[in-house]
């Protein structure tokens, strides 16, 4: 086998975050990089955050009653539930690949964990994040361009796709433009409206 994802099993650090925990083709990765990951001793990375996420998309699968008017809700949240279980299953089956960083580790929620877990660590190592999340991706790449600091470090970022017959793929520098053009825009909208509220 072959593929993409073999050139970061050694020398990256690799972070995965919720939505690709939740994607349908993550259990089928891990099934298939196992093997290749064990014996690299690669470790995958999920912040105490993102565990708590799944966590609550779980628990929020267990009262789905409060959504009996809401049938649409309802189902999205039941499926969601079910990525969730399927991803909170994998951390007891691949204990050995992957790990959850502790609260002094990436002390933030969510994506702000992430993102400076990665500034830090992309100092002194080579990182890969896995992320559906296009505008944390962005975020995340403008480190390479940061001015105050040096590093001579790769970091990139790839999602599932199924485009492509290795799981993954990555954001163009033009998606990632689009990207950037409709957060701005949604960003600029909501302060507005904001403004008018008040």
């Amino acid at each position: 086998m072959s593929g993409k994802f073999e050139k970061y099993l050694k020398d990256y650090l690799i972070l995965i975050d919720t939505c690709s925990m939740c994607h349908e083709f993550y259990p089928h990765f891990m099934r298939e990089y196992e093997e290749l990951m064990v014996k690299n001793g690669t470790k995958i990375r999920l912040t105490e955050s993102n565990n708590k996420e799944l966590q609550e998309h779980l628990e929020e699968g267990r009262h789905l009653d409060k959504y009996k008017d809401k049938p649409k809700e309802m189902e999205e949240k039941r499926a969601l539930a079910q990525k969730a279980s399927t991803a909170i299953n994998t951390l007891f089956r691949y204990p050995n690949i992957l790990r959850v960083l502790g609260a002094k580790e990436a002390p933030l929620f969510a994506d702000a964990g992430i993102y400076t877990y990665i500034s830090a660590a992309h100092v002194s190592h080579n990182v890969l994040l896995i992320t559906q999340d296009g505008k944390l991706t962005y975020d995340v790449m403008q480190l390479r361009k940061l001015l105050s600091i040096d590093s001579y470090y790769k970091l990139e970022c790839l999602y599932f796709s199924p485009r492509e017959n290795d799981f993954f793929s990555k954001y163009s520098d033009k998606e990632l433009k689009k990207i950037k053009e409709k957060a701005e825009k949604e960003k600029a909208e909501a302060q507005k409206n904001k403004k008018k509220k008040h």
